[in-house]
Parts: C-alpha cells; structure tokens; sequence
C-alpha cells in the first residue's frame, strides 16, 4: 500500500474489498475481537479457512436469529399501527 504525493494511503482492489466485507461484519454486529480473529486468520493463509468458515457461519446464524426477532417485532408494529387505524403500506 503506497501513497499519494499529498500522504494519502492508496489502496488495492484487494485491500479496499477487505476494508468493505470488515465494515459490513461490523455493521451486522460482529463484534471487535471476532473482526480481529478473522483477519488474523486471513493474514495466516489457507490453512485457516476452516477456522474462518467456522466463525462466519457462527456469526451468520447470529445474524439470521437477529433478522428473525426483528421481522416478528415489525410484525408487532404493524399490527399495532392497523389497531390504530393507520396503514403499514409505505
């Protein structure tokens, strides 16, 4: 990773895709220390995908559980918004 005349680190489609799929563990609740564990993991090559796949599966069933309690509790909302009178289209 070099830099710009002005200092700005320039980033590869590889590092940029990296900071991208990070930013998204992150954004779906991933915690820190599991971010930290997983880049380790990719830095250590290919002997460790099955530790990574083992982390990302843990971390999407977290996800999927995630996305469940929240369609039910949009589910609640809406319903409650109908007892009121209002509409839920939109």
């Amino acid at each position: 990773m070099g830099r710009s005349r002005s200092g700005h680190r320039r980033y590869d489609a590889k590092a940029l895709g990296r900071v991208i799929f990070v930013t998204r563990l992150r954004m779906s609740g991933m915690s820190i220390r599991d971010i930290r564990d997983y880049v380790e993991l990719v830095d250590q090559g290919e002997s460790t995908v099955e530790a990574r796949l083992t982390l990302l599966h843990s971390h999407r069933d977290k996800v999927r559980r995630q996305l469940d309690e929240l369609r039910f509790a949009l589910a609640v909302i809406d319903y409650k918004i109908v007892t009121y009178g209002g509409s839920c289209a939109g």
